[in-house]
């Protein structure tokens, strides 16, 4: 029996801050109006992730 290789997806290391923020944006989007939230989102997590 082989064992099937598995994709590894690498996760950013977050603080808890942002962890905390990207939850709160999260559930505001579900909440409200999700289109202004949404871009908020996508900008903060383009921010954090670039290099």
């Amino acid at each position: 029996m082989s064992k099937k290789p598995h994709i590894k997806i690498p996760l950013p290391k977050w603080t808890w801050k942002q962890v905390t923020i990207t939850i709160v944006v999260i559930i505001l989007a579900c909440r409200i109006d999700a289109t202004p939230a949404l871009e908020l989102l996508k900008a903060v997590l383009k921010s954090w992730l670039a290099p």
